[in-house]
């Protein structure tokens, strides 16, 4: 039997301290470089907003892809020369809040599992990598671990405080991020699954279910209601359905998604069946937290995946997805080292072969990061002939490639030594410089990248009365799920190989 949390042991405590320094110390470490082009989006968005006087004029910002409300709200709040730091700051505080609340939540099984949750959520590399940048996800999924911890203990006891603060935490999740309402939904199952088999009429479990989830409904519909045909949709989706599962799975637990690309609908298939296997231990517990389980970490991406194969997304938008698979697995993992010593001995080399890979994984973040757009627009200026006016800058996608350059062109008062040239323009007259980008781990070979994305030493662009060639100047690649990979490239001079 499971140890309560009175009985836990002052080592425990302290190893549980150890662990949420420990993460305090890795998500404050992964705050480091540049902002990545989300990142700047939002200010970039923020920036139109200050120049607008009407509350109708700015308003439809927040119905943009790009924008996490919360986290818009306080960068506009911070203004826009903050320090990179002080943009990232809260989602450093709302990740180490993860690992408190994720250990609170399995805690109450026993201290042991709130110890390997813990540790699962402090070192899992996008665990890590979304509590540490100027983004709405750190904060949307403490909101789901504070949500799954209230509607839990309310079931048990269900006091109107518990049910007023499962509102109101809803309501900050969806808020932060509209990925959020994924969470709702196996919430909602839960506890109707939970009510139907306590209550004691239908219209009883409607009034239940209508003081806990009534106002989120209103907010969720509302928002929809005005989202629909008016919702901007920014950014490309790159990644094919099955990929994007695979990607988030991999990293997630640990597994490099460039040492097996080809291989991704395999890994995939093999990470559901070992997270069904760890679902269906919570249903063997007579647990009814299974549906929500079943229904956030399986049949929400295997529901899109059967409707619309065919769809491109991106990894992140499965990170409600990862957390509760960790989760999971915490309480898999936890049982098994209270079985047999062969159980035991296994549980012990999971643990470990998880928090070295992902220990790998971390290792690509802090050397590799997020990309170094600033030192690229510095180089530019720095290596062209100021006597022949700014810089002129095209790139592969004009919208980003434009805005990044400005931003980190402002940022170190470059303004007048670079200038971003239009795709027009460029045909007409060759840019003297022009920015590639890559995903994951393009290098300049032309081989180690995913499908359709290569690096190149030379390549050619039509432009003007003859083809512009192009050599490659520096590489300033990036590693992992966010993060901008800038290949810069420089025009050869007439008569140059």
């Amino acid at each position: 039997m499971a140890n309560s949390p009175g009985k836990a042991t002052r080592p425990e405590w302290a190893t549980l301290a150890a662990v949420i320094v420990f993460g305090l110390g890795l998500r404050l470490a992964a705050t480091g470089g540049d902002l990545w082009i989300d990142e700047v989006w939002t200010l970039f968005n923020l920036d139109i907003a200050r120049t607008l006087t009407s509350a109708a004029d700015w308003t439809p910002l927040f119905f943009h892809t790009n924008t996490h409300a919360l986290n818009s709200l306080y960068l506009a709040t911070l203004g826009p020369d903050a320090s990179v730091f002080a943009m990232r700051l809260p989602s450093v505080i709302f990740g180490t809040a993860m690992v408190l609340m994720a250990a609170a939540i399995s805690w109450r099984k026993s201290p042991r599992e709130g110890l390997i949750a813990a540790l699962m959520i402090v070192v899992s590399y996008p665990m890590v990598t979304y509590g540490a940048e100027a983004r709405g996800y750190a904060l949307m999924m403490l909101a789901a671990l504070a949500a799954y911890y209230l509607l839990e203990t309310w079931l048990e006891d269900p006091r109107p405080k518990r049910a007023m603060g499962f509102v109101i935490v809803c309501l900050l999740g969806f808020a932060a991020h509209q990925s959020f309402v994924v969470v709702l939904a196996g919430l909602g199952l839960w506890a109707m699954a939970a009510l139907f088999r306590t209550q004691a009429s239908f219209i009883d479990v409607v009034a239940q279910l209508t003081k806990l989830f009534g106002v989120q409904a209103i907010a969720v519909v509302s928002f929809g209601a005005v989202a629909w045909g008016n919702i901007v949709f920014g950014g490309q989706e790159i990644l094919p359905l099955i990929q994007s599962i695979a990607v988030m799975g991999e990293v997630t637990f640990g597994i490099d998604p460039m040492t097996g690309i080809f291989f991704s609908p395999i890994i995939a298939a093999i990470l559901g069946l070992v997270l069904a296997y760890a679902i269906w231990l919570t249903r063997k517990r007579s647990e009814l937290s299974w549906i929500f389980f079943g229904f956030v970490v399986i049949a929400y991406p295997l529901g899109i995946l059967l409707f619309a194969p065919d769809l491109h997304t991106l990894p992140r938008y499965f990170i409600p997805s990862a957390l509760f698979a960790l989760m999971a697995v915490a309480a898999a993992l936890s049982q098994m080292l209270g079985q047999s010593p062969w159980r035991r001995r296994g549980a012990a080399f999971i643990i470990l072969l998880f928090c070295l890979s992902n220990g790998f994984l971390l290792g690509k973040l802090f050397t590799t990061g997020r990309g170094a757009p600033a030192e690229a627009v510095a180089m530019i200026a720095e290596d062209t002939n100021k006597n022949t006016g700014p810089a002129r800058v095209a790139g592969y996608h004009p919208f980003s490639v434009k805005m990044m350059v400005e931003h980190f062109a402002r940022a170190q008062g470059l303004e007048k030594s670079l200038t971003f040239v239009s795709p027009d323009e460029d045909a007409k007259n060759p840019a003297e410089w022009f920015i590639d980008g890559g995903f994951f781990a393009a290098t300049n070979k032309n081989t180690k990248a995913p499908p359709g994305w290569f690096v190149k030493n030379h390549f050619s662009l039509t432009g003007g009365k003859e083809k512009a060639g192009y050599e490659l100047r520096a590489s300033f690649p990036h590693w992992g799920l966010s993060g901008d990979s800038w290949y810069v490239y420089r025009l050869k001079k007439p008569g140059g190989k």
